[in-house]
């Protein structure tokens, strides 16, 4: 009987040890980093992706995106050292160095006379193999940020010097003259930013296998949300998901070794989810097949292959075929008649186009557009940057430190103490 006690309680004290060996043998820091940043991804912009998805599949709920799923979340606030509403360059300083910066200031504190070193940086002298990515090109201000130090973000000639001496082992975006195509563009054999994320771990693997970091940015959500592009703004948004769904697997195949951190550097666009009525139908832009971008392109093309005469009735078969408008997409009058009068001013050369920061539309373009968000019932207040939350989403090890209300200066910060890096 004394043996059973004895066996009993030996038994007991041996599973009260297993749990802290098992602890013991569990990495307190990760080897493997992935940083990943939306621009002008706000709250709504993540929203309205998971809205989309859930109405496409028929309901009114939402379907969550892979990073959306992550178990640890946060609101991050936005603004930098001079003003309320931040650029950029200000936003990317503070996401990769953990300090405030004035707008279009790159890697600099607020007095624009001290340069800040990135966590890229720490991590490359940390001896973590470093890669930097992005669907806009590399010298754009968010991947600027991770290497650049510059009190102008257009200073090119300075940034893309900066850019060859960092001395990072991956560095890929779109040429410095151009962009990635939309997803709503893109055409076969045209990278997406899960090619580029893929391309990086097997990169950064063979360089180190021991640990990397690696910094991605979907950048494109921003173009889209500065032209007020709901289609390719969803669009962007779920290419950015599929990029981070390529560092989920890698974390499933290194749980115990990964940390993955997804964020944004600002709201783009004012993004209001209805309009004006209980109701939203973002599943009708299921029926644009091409951004408002490559709208403009697709008519001249459309002009040509009919030797410059173009009729409103082939418009309108075009129309249909594109975005579902007149035909999945019923018009009211109002709407066919404004369509019309902006193809007919557009025509004329009389058109009283829009210029945003990143393309510039005919009305006729403009005019789609904003039917497209009457058909979704949403709206952009504005084609600008905005003060509000943007999102914070963590898994891996010591994702449990992001929650709650935090600052865009923390996310770094705490990415460096969770590795055990000396900022």
């Amino acid at each position: 009987m004394k043996r059973f006690y004895l066996s009993a309680l030996l038994g007991a004290f041996l599973m009260l040890l297993l749990p802290a060996y098992f602890q013991a043998k569990t990495p307190s820091t990760p080897k493997y980093i992935f940083y990943f940043i939306g621009d002008g991804m706000g709250v709504n912009q993540v929203n309205a992706a998971e809205i989309y998805l859930g109405q496409i599949e028929g309901k009114y709920g939402t379907s969550p995106l892979c990073f959306s799923s992550f178990p640890f979340t946060a609101f991050v606030t936005t603004y930098s050292a001079s003003s309320g509403v931040t650029d950029s360059a200000a936003a990317g300083t503070a996401l990769a160095s953990g300090q405030k910066t004035q707008n279009g200031a790159l890697g600099l504190d607020a007095t624009l006379e001290n340069p800040v070193n990135s966590i890229a940086w720490t991590a490359k002298q940390k001896g973590l193999a470093v890669g930097v990515t992005t669907t806009v090109t590399t010298d754009h201000a968010t991947p600027a940020a991770f290497y650049a130090h510059t009190k102008s973000r257009n200073d090119k000639d300075i940034i893309r010097q900066q850019r060859a001496d960092c001395g990072y082992d991956f560095i890929m975006g779109a040429p410095d003259d151009g962009r990635i195509p939309y997803r709503l563009d893109r055409r076969p054999g045209e990278l997406s930013q899960a090619d580029i994320v893929r391309m990086a771990i097997d990169s950064l693997m063979h360089v180190n296998p021991q640990g990397f970091f690696l910094m991605s940015e979907g950048g494109m959500i921003d173009y889209a949300c500065h032209s007020n592009d709901a289609a390719a703004m969803i669009g962007e948004t779920l290419d950015f998901d599929d990029a981070i769904r390529e560092a989920y697997q890698f974390y499933q195949q290194h749980p115990d070794e990964t940390l993955i951190v997804v964020s944004a550097d600002h709201e783009t666009g004012g993004l209001v989810l209805t309009h004006g009525k209980y109701e939203i139908h973002l599943d009708r832009l299921q029926h644009q097949h091409m951004t408002i971008y490559q709208l403009g392109s697709a008519m001249n093309d459309l002009r040509k292959s009919l030797d410059g005469a173009l009729e409103w009735s082939q418009v309108q078969t075009f129309l249909k075929a594109n975005f579902g408008l007149g035909e999945a997409l019923p018009l009211t009058q109002s709407q066919q008649k404004r369509l019309k009068e902006a193809f007919e001013n557009t025509e004329k050369g009389s058109g009283q186009g829009q210029k945003t920061l990143y393309q510039e539309d005919s009305e006729f373009c403009v005019c789609v557009r904003r039917i497209m968000l009457e058909q979704a019932n949403v709206n952009f207040a504005h084609t600008c940057h905005s003060a509000g939350y943007v999102p914070c989403f963590a898994i891996g090890v010591g994702a449990e430190q992001f929650q709650g209300r935090i600052d865009n200066t923390d996310i770094p910060k705490k990415i460096a103490e969770i590795a055990g890096w000396q900022k």
